[in-house]
């Protein structure tokens, strides 16, 4: 698995975590929603900056997110998470 799903995957999993099955249900829902995807529904029930934080201390090899160089990477797996309705569906991948 490359680095940016790896930590898509964690990402997603640290949310269930913080905020619970309902609330990240209610955040697919609610991003579904939001065409523009100028703000992720995340945020309305933790900080989820600091779960991507977590979730990138916490891979196989780590991302420094404060890092520039690291900033796609996690550009980039968030929105991975967040088309993949934070891997809330069993197999889900688009």
């Amino acid at each position: 698995m490359e680095q940016t799903e790896e930590l898509a995957r964690k990402f997603s999993e640290y949310l269930l975590e913080d905020i619970g099955e309902e609330n990240l249900a209610t955040v697919v829902r609610r991003n579904a929603k939001d065409e523009s995807r100028e703000c992720c529904a995340t945020h309305d029930f933790c900080d989820s900056n600091m779960t991507m934080l977590s979730a990138c201390e916490n891979l196989k090899e780590p991302v420094d997110i404060f890092d520039a160089k690291n900033d796609q990477v996690t550009r980039e797996a968030w929105d991975m998470a967040y088309v993949n309705e934070f891997y809330t569906k069993e197999g889900a991948e688009k």
